[in-house]
């Protein structure tokens, strides 16, 4: 991976992860996590997978139309805050009445502020900045559908490991559109609680945005398997009590 021409890492970087893996247990946040540590040459059986837990919110939007779409995280290339508001754009060219609401902040946010004022669409998206926990509750509530442009970053070659967000919106109801990639594809799944596109066909990303705002069937659909699907993986009080018991079964020198 690289950031401004210059490489994060050194060239001994992966072989200290596979020297490290043979004195310690690896805990991985997602199923991708851990195919990419393999694929670097961990053996598989030193890796544990343990999902993040999130809390349960109840929705506060209201009505059954879509007034609000969430983008919640950093403005960085794999989350794809700038390929988000393209595909807002042409949706809204097409009849889509709803707001987006950005939230977040990073190195593509002044390049994402310009582009909404390049597109035109400055009066139906909103910045937040950074949002603490509370904040974000808030909007994950108040929203009706949660986006994202999940990508690999064409410049660094970072990809979403997890998607803490997406568990986060999942637990709130909210349907999910994104791109079929990375952590967030290990849980979601396409037409049953979420709606995903290939990455970079920003065409699709704002097909995805106009049919599930337009499909109050599909969007009751979505939502209900998008809290089924958190509260079977992402239970903030099972995933916290797994991760003691999995350090506990670690210790006694026991899987």
């Amino acid at each position: 991976m690289k950031r401004n021409g210059k490489r994060k890492y050194s060239d001994r970087y992966k072989e200290k992860i596979i020297e490290l893996s043979r004195r310690c247990w690896l805990i991985a946040n997602s199923e991708f996590t851990q195919d990419r540590l393999v694929a670097q040459g961990v053996p598989r059986e030193r890796i544990l997978v343990w999902h993040f837990g999130v809390p349960r919110l109840e929705p506060l939007g209201s009505g059954d139309a879509v007034k609000q779409i969430l983008f919640l995280g950093r403005f960085v290339g794999f989350k794809g805050p700038t390929e988000t508001l393209r595909a807002f754009a042409i949706a809204r060219e097409r009849g889509l009445l709803a707001n987006l609401v950005m939230a977040g902040a990073g190195p593509l946010l002044p390049a994402s502020q310009r582009l909404v004022e390049e597109l035109g669409i400055q009066h139906f998206v909103s910045f937040r900045g950074t949002v603490d926990q509370t904040q974000a509750a808030e909007l994950f509530q108040k929203s009706h559908v949660f986006t994202a442009h999940t990508q690999q970053d064409q410049l660094t070659n970072q990809c979403e490991a997890f998607g803490v967000a997406f568990a986060e919106a999942m637990a709130a109801g909210l349907p999910v559109v994104t791109g079929n990639h990375a952590g967030p594809s290990t849980f979601l799944t396409h037409e049953k609680n979420a709606l995903l596109f290939t990455p970079g066909n920003i065409e699709g990303h704002a097909k995805l945005l106009q049919q599930i705002s337009t499909d109050e069937e599909l969007r009751s659909r979505l939502a209900w398997n998008a809290i089924r699907t958190a509260e079977h993986d992402f239970n903030l009080t099972q995933q916290h009590d797994k991760l003691l018991d999995l350090l506990s079964n670690l210790a006694r020198g026991s899987r």
